[in-house]
């Protein structure tokens, strides 16, 4: 089933699943906003507010496990990392949102509404469904992200996935440790 699907379909099945959970943690009380940034490839995927007033910018990779035709599996590299997760504009002021416009009168036209950043710098952290990454890319990753705000999904999430549970779970880690 899964190989019927785009690789943007398959990227917002985790998208869908991680505005599915914070919406859950905003019921909760553990995270005060949440919005889906712009579907750009220049931004990460969603900005929160958690409860402890920290701001966060997510980004989501649903990848799906690739080998080659020995079985080895193949590995992400330092390129694609930096094209596909690092190069995104983590230190904006302000960011557009996802489906909801304005309209601007001076430009006399429909503009996407914007979340302004109000600390110093969101804390980046990514959720992804592997880990399979060269020496260089994993390197790269850890010294962006920390090790503690990395979240593994386990396998690539297309609904029913049993791994919904767990990104809620360690999202609420997160959002509700120091």
């Amino acid at each position: 089933m899964s190989k019927h699907l785009s690789n943007v379909s398959k990227g917002l099945h985790l998208e869908d699943a991680v505005t599915i959970t914070l919406d859950m943690l905003k019921d909760g009380g553990r995270v005060i906003e949440n919005y889906r940034l712009l579907n750009s490839h220049d931004y990460p995927d969603f900005y929160v507010l958690d409860a402890k007033k920290r701001e966060w910018l997510l980004e989501c990779k649903n990848l799906a496990v690739k080998t080659f035709p020995s079985g080895d599996t193949w590995l992400h590299n330092i390129n694609w990392v930096n094209k596909n997760i690092l190069n995104k504009k983590w230190k904006e002021r302000s960011y557009e949102l996802y489906g909801t416009q304005h309209y601007d009168r001076e430009r006399k036209s429909r503009v996407n509404d914007r979340i302004t950043i109000r600390s110093n710098g969101p804390i980046p952290l990514l959720v992804i469904s592997h880990f399979y990454f060269d020496t260089n890319a994993y390197g790269a990753l850890i010294d962006f992200f920390g090790s503690d705000h990395i979240i593994l999904t386990g396998e690539q999430i297309i609904p029913p996935s049993p791994w919904i549970m767990h990104v809620f779970g360690e999202l609420r880690r997160v959002f509700t440790t120091d």
